[in-house]
Parts: structure tokens; C-alpha cells; sequence
């Protein structure tokens, strides 16, 4: 008995996607609203925000060897608000330097450095440690004393990062740099939240 042969019905109901009355496949339904929001929501979601700026001053056979990549703090924008505040009540100068130095310790995501070519390479020599931060790691590292006294050690660390000097002269040296590279940060932070405010807004 030979095989019936298929019929146009037949191919319709095996294949959903094909117009019979048109010969042609049919056309994709247009997304949803819901779709689309939900399509964007998982852009934003995995959208990467980083920055990644070098310290000046550690320079070798040409090369800035020492960087920094700072991501959104865990605090979030009310954390940083009241950081914010704090060192303006206080109205002092070191309170504002502080203020400075916090944007650093509380974004830093790691401490890093370039090879040869200037790409990003890990510096601690652990490879089952984490993300190296202005931390007691870095200080041990950098061979950097903290004072038993200090009650802010993260804070210490960032600054003699930019102050190598500072044992011999007793001058925050680099603080100029240090904060030139937190408005940075501080700066990359409002652009930040100024594109979640207009993709949340829709403008």
C-alpha cells in the first residue's frame, strides 16, 4: 500500500507557523507592553556599571601600574546621603576630606594593577582570596602600618594609597589627588542615577 501523500491540511497542523491561506509564514505577534518592560527590566539588570580609574604616581617603565575599579556601594544612595550629611553638619575640613575618602572605601569594588600592556591584573597572589579593597589585606600588601589608634582603618589605607609619603613628611601629600578621583567617582554616580531616573520615567 503506498504512503498517502501529504495534504495541504496535513502541513498546516504540523507546522503552526505556516499561512496556509497565504502560502507564507505567518507573522510574529508584536510584543506586549509586559514583554517589553520585562525585556528591559533584564537590560538593566545585567547592564555592567563600572569604573575603572588609575592612581596617579605609580608609574613603572611607562606603565600606571596601580587602578581601581569602583562599583555601586552596597550603602545605595541613602547611605551615601547620610555620608554626605554628616560631614556637612560637622562643617569641618577634615570631616569633608573624610567624606572624600569614604566615596573611595565605599565603592571600591578592587584594588588592581596593569601589566605591560596596560591590561587589568589581580594583585593579591592568593588566587582563593577575594576582590582586594582598602582593607587589612591591602595594608599588609602595601606594607602599610595602621595606627593601633586609628578608627578607621579603611579610611587610613585609601590615603596613604595616595600618600606613599606620608611616614617621612607627615603630609597628606596626595589628597588633592584623592580627591579629584572621588568627584570622579561622585560624578560617574549621578550620571548613574540620572539614567535610572529617566528609563524609570520614560524620557
Amino acid at each position: 500500500m503506498e504512503a498517502e501523500e501529504p495534504t495541504t491540511e496535513m502541513d498546516t497542523v504540523r507546522d503552526p507557523e505556516w499561512h496556509a491561506s497565504a502560502g507564507q509564514p505567518a507573522e510574529p505577534a508584536a510584543p506586549s507592553i509586559l514583554d517589553e518592560l520585562v525585556a528591559r527590566r533584564d537590560e538593566m539588570a545585567s547592564e555592567d556599571h563600572e569604573l575603572v580609574l588609575d592612581v596617579p604616581g605609580y608609574k613603572v617603565r611607562g606603565v600606571n601600574r596601580l587602578a581601581v575599579r569602583y562599583r555601586y556601594p552596597e550603602v545605595g544612595a541613602s547611605g551615601l546621603a547620610a555620608m554626605e550629611r554628616r560631614a556637612i553638619e560637622s562643617g569641618s575640613d577634615e570631616a569633608i576630606v573624610s567624606m572624600q575618602i569614604d566615596y573611595l572605601v565605599q565603592c571600591c569594588d578592587e584594588v588592581l594593577g596593569r601589566d605591560d600592556d596596560g591590561a587589568l591584573v589581580r594583585l593579591d597572589p592568593n588566587p582563593d582570596a577575594g576582590p582586594l579593597k582598602f582593607g587589612k589585606r591591602l595594608a599588609e600588601l602595601f606594607r602599610i602600618e595602621v595606627p593601633e589608634e586609628s578608627r578607621a582603618p579603611a579610611r587610613f589605607i585609601c590615603r596613604r594609597v595616595f600618600s606613599p609619603g606620608f611616614p617621612e613628611t607627615g603630609r597628606w601629600e596626595g589628597d588633592i589627588v584623592m580627591t579629584d578621583q572621588s568627584r570622579a567617582v561622585q560624578a560617574w554616580l549621578t550620571r548613574i542615577h540620572e539614567q535610572a531616573n529617566e528609563d524609570f520615567s520614560g524620557d
